[in-house]
């Protein structure tokens, strides 16, 4: 599961340009702590089997998608995110 974190992490920075992409931990355990409805919401559809063949077990799942819901930036650091997908996944000049 570290791998999928840093992959995703790293794809971030490089989208970011190098401006601020971290991860909050008190986020991360809240989210954990109070996530019955996403429990109740992956078994849901492990039973109706909208997982694909080989899908770890529903813990490590969810705790990758706790982990990813944690990653926290600035607006400015979003804003120049949503400017390089905009452009092809180029980032542009950033002007201060």
């Amino acid at each position: 599961m570290a791998d999928r974190f840093d992959f995703v992490l790293n794809e971030y920075r490089k989208l970011a340009g190098g401006e601020h992409v971290g991860f909050n931990n008190a986020t991360f355990l809240s989210e954990r702590d109070t996530a019955d409805r996403n429990y109740a919401l992956s078994y849901y559809m492990k039973e109706n089997k909208c997982f694909p063949p080989g899908t770890q077990g529903l813990r490590e799942e969810l705790d990758l998608y706790f982990q990813l819901c944690s990653l926290e930036t600035t607006c400015e650091t979003a804003a120049v995110m949503a400017a390089t997908l905009a452009n092809g996944g180029a980032l542009g000049h950033i002007r201060r």
